[in-house]
């Protein structure tokens, strides 16, 4: 059985008028304009929604840093409103930007990174794929199939996957039978040094009890020797790909936002980027530590199994840029 994969169809287009069942327009109700005024009145409330030490951490962070805070929100107000998509999730209110993505970044850097990757999304997804990630759910992009199992790949803001830090959005993947975890992959959409669009990839996340590491050597054999690391690289590829991009960009061990935790917890980093990074083809250099050029040329045009099951995962990146306004023809 050869490795393949279900995509949901791509939606062209944004806005599609509705019938009824006797052939008239329905009269779809109007999205109630939201302002940074909004936005705020739901950051001042979330004190009420959140545990206590979660909302004392927001406070405080709202507290020392109010100009970031603002401007944030009224970012949010602004593409909330351009994309006819309602008030943001509550995760993305109160995104901790003074730690996000890059350790020893300016604050300016990461208010630009996080603002510029919600820009690029909005440019390139669907705007029903976009409306999903922006109220806080998980956004399927692909079914895959291996030799006996089958495999979800899904897309979530990072803040929902235990990744708040390394990226706007991650990408997971899962085993279906059984719902177990394999891998995930936190990023932001950006763009290289010829304005073409990429991927960043702030940190990869795998699986840390034994069972769990059973499980992914499993997945690697069912999936034709792919392992599901390896997969979710060759999704970043095909979102950069799709972008115009020739390479992907990543952070490198010394510059993970891990750094900025106590000695303790960075111990507990399992991933050595910079040797995997390495062992990909990659080279030390540019703003977030390593550039990785394309090791997918000509995939689609080989016929063994495991380069087939490659083309898959390069394709759900493929095809999750292909729903927007800036979406390459």
């Amino acid at each position: 059985m050869n490795c393949y994969t279900n995509i949901p169809e791509v939606k062209k287009q944004s806005v599609r008028a509705q019938v009824h069942s006797e052939g008239l327009p329905l009269q779809i109700a109007p999205v109630q304009p939201i302002t940074w005024q909004c936005v705020l009145k739901r950051a001042l409330g979330m004190g009420l929604r959140l545990r206590f030490r979660k909302a004392a951490a927001f406070t405080l962070r709202l507290m020392v840093y109010p100009q970031t805070s603002l401007r944030w929100y009224g970012f949010l107000a602004d593409f909330s409103r351009k994309h006819r998509l309602g008030l943001p999730h509550d995760d993305l209110i109160r995104k901790a930007i003074p730690n996000f993505f890059l350790h020893k970044a300016s604050l300016r850097e990461r208010v630009h990174w996080l603002q510029n990757h919600f820009a690029l999304a909005g440019q390139y997804m669907a705007q029903e794929d976009l409306q999903q990630l922006w109220s806080g759910k998980r956004l399927k992009i692909a079914e895959v199939e291996g030799k006996r199992e089958l495999y979800d790949l899904s897309l979530t803001l990072s803040d929902h996957a235990g990744a708040r830090h390394e990226g706007g959005f991650t990408i997971t993947l899962y085993r279906r039978r059984d719902q177990a975890f394999l891998q995930m992959l936190s990023f932001v959409f950006t763009t290289d040094e010829n304005g073409k669009v990429t991927v960043a990839i702030g940190g990869f996340q795998g699986a840390k009890s034994e069972d769990a590491k059973r499980s992914v050597i499993d997945a690697t054999r069912d999936l034709f020797g792919v392992r599901p690391k390896d997969a979710l690289l060759l999704v970043a590829e095909g979102i950069a790909e799709a972008g115009g991009a020739t390479h992907v960009l990543a952070v490198a061990n010394d510059s993970h936002v891990i750094n900025f935790r106590h000695s303790a917890r960075r111990e507990k980093m399992m991933s050595d980027l910079d040797r995997y990074w390495t062992e990909r083809g990659g080279e030390p250099a540019g703003r977030f530590g390593y550039i990785l050029p394309f090791r997918s040329a000509g995939l689609p045009l080989k016929t063994a199994r495991r380069d087939l099951c490659k083309t898959v995962f390069l394709q759900a990146g493929r095809q999750l840029m292909l729903g927007g306004e800036g979406a390459l023809s």
